[in-house]
């Protein structure tokens, strides 16, 4: 993306789903000139990221005729390699609860990312608010959040790319995402399960903590994944929080640490 944002700044929104499941997706920002090399750019990683599975694939380019950019650095990112599914697990859990998350709400956002597709569940496209206390769903969307209007700038995705050379994709795309998460009012953690039946990977998030990769963090295919954002039910907004998710522009300009 250039450096030097216009006025007539467009939204590249990119999404893949199988059978009505979503599998994944990916949001870029860029000027008119740079439309069909980013369109291009975004369908080439998505065949390349062994995404094979989705049977419909739509982008979404749309002017953003009133926007305000914020910028903020990238995340740090820590990888853990546990034995298990069950030792990531394990983990995660510990990391959520020192962030505030309690116990009934981490099972409660655990339940909904390892629903049983076999059982007639459905991997969301957007992400599930749920209370960071009691564990009941603040969202009113049947499709979730979406989480989007946001890119790096050119010397921050050439270090991405270059530090995560030969990992998939999709981890990219996580922690990118993950910079506009974290920064949301209110948010206490978040947890990610891979929606794409053919990875076994997953993460976890804390503003304090950045992002916790795990490479094995789901048990089966059959589990829809997705994305739960655990909030803290004080001052909580509903209103103000989707306006932020779906629709304020961020920049990524800063790196952070990848360990």
């Amino acid at each position: 993306m250039a450096e030097d944002l216009n006025n007539r700044l467009y939204g590249f929104h990119l999404k893949s789903s199988y059978q009505g499941h979503h599998v994944g997706g990916s949001d870029r920002l860029g000027s008119y000139d740079e439309i069909k090399d980013i369109a291009r750019d975004m369908i080439d990683k998505l065949a390349l990221g062994g995404r094979n599975v989705a049977d419909e694939i739509v982008l979404k380019i749309e002017t953003l005729n009133h926007f305000d950019v914020s910028t903020a650095r990238l995340p740090d990112m820590m990888t853990v390699s546990a034995g298990s599914w069950r030792d990531s697990r394990k983990t995660a859990r510990k990391i959520l609860l020192d962030a505030g998350v309690t116990a009934e709400a981490f099972d409660a956002g655990l339940a909904l990312l390892t629903a049983s597709c076999a059982q007639g569940a459905v991997s969301l496209h957007g992400a599930i608010l749920l209370d960071a206390v009691t564990g009941a769903r603040l969202d009113q969307q049947e499709n979730g959040i979406w989480i989007g209007r946001f890119d790096m700038t050119d010397r921050v995705r050439q270090e991405v790319e270059k530090e995560f050379y030969g990992d998939p994709l999709r981890v990219q795309e996580w922690l990118v995402s993950s910079a506009k998460v974290l920064a949301m009012p209110g948010l206490a953690a978040e947890m990610l399960l891979s929606s794409d039946a053919t990875d076994r990977g997953g993460m976890v998030a804390t503003p304090e903590l950045g992002v916790v990769y795990f490479p094995q963090l789901r048990s089966r295919e059959s589990e829809v994944g997705g994305r739960v954002l655990f909030v803290r039910p004080t001052g909580f907004d509903l209103e103000k929080i989707t306006r932020y998710l779906e629709s304020s522009v961020l920049l990524i300009d800063a790196m952070g640490k990848i360990r």
